[in-house]
């Protein structure tokens, strides 16, 4: 299964400027806190891809775990809605924890059970965890 190319939270930024009527922020060159989620690398705005349930990683650790789309990012921070990892079907939470940092998946397409949780980091830059699902 092919993904395109992830958005890296420069773009993410830039979609939110674009789309609130803000004129363009500068992309920063700070280091972001805690890096990359699987390596630990250095990240910045422009370098930091969002993976699945909010995590940053860098280039060499997204694979295909990022988001393709602005829209694709924000349809998760609403609904919690996700593309199976293992049939790229989507799949929304069939369980989220009360604080909303938490949620498990089950892909009725392939069977794939997943779960993630939302850490400091994700929850710095976005604020609360998924707050509702349709089902």
């Amino acid at each position: 299964m092919t993904h395109p190319a992830p958005i890296t939270l420069a773009d993410y930024i830039a979609a939110l400027d674009k789309d609130t009527g803000q004129p363009p922020r500068p992309i920063s060159d700070e280091p972001l806190t805690d890096g990359c989620q699987r390596c630990h690398a250095t990240l910045t705005t422009g370098t930091a891809y969002f993976a699945r349930f909010g995590l940053l990683r860098c280039r060499d650790c997204i694979g295909d775990d990022g988001f393709a789309t602005v829209y694709d990012l924000d349809l998760f921070r609403q609904t919690g809605e996700l593309s199976c990892s293992g049939c790229g079907q989507p799949v929304f939470p069939s369980q989220i924890s009360p604080d909303g940092i938490a949620a498990s998946y089950h892909c009725p397409t392939c069977g794939t059970t997943v779960r993630y949780t939302l850490n400091q980091q994700a929850l710095a830059i976005w604020g609360p965890g998924i707050t509702r699902h349709r089902q």
